[in-house]
């Protein structure tokens, strides 16, 4: 009866060692995937602060372009307005010529 007990309890402890070894091996291999997940993580990391980067150039040059573009307008408001009074003061003065001749 002892042998038979014997036996068993040293078959257990074979399964139980080889289950031992297994998980093991399986966290191992979880403790290899995790690494892999972070240099992935901290690639797209790195890859988001370049398009940031490169976002944050192109919305300043936008910036400059339309800072730019609305002086101009601006400007040719005011030459506009410029050409409109001087156009309306020729207007009065032919009128005025017109008026003497007739």
């Amino acid at each position: 009866m002892n042998d038979k007990v014997l036996d068993l309890l040293e078959k257990m402890y074979i399964e139980l060692k080889q289950g031992q070894d297994g998980i093991k091996k399986e966290v191992s291999g979880i403790k290899i995937e995790i690494s892999e997940i972070k240099s992935d993580v901290q690639t797209l990391s790195n890859q988001m602060i370049s398009f940031e980067n490169g976002i944050k150039e192109d919305i300043k040059a936008l910036y400059d372009g339309y800072n730019q573009t609305y002086e101009l307008v601006k400007e040719n408001n005011a030459k506009l307005t410029n050409l409109e009074n001087k156009v309306e003061k020729q207007e009065v003065e032919i009128k005025v010529i017109q008026g003497g001749k007739k």
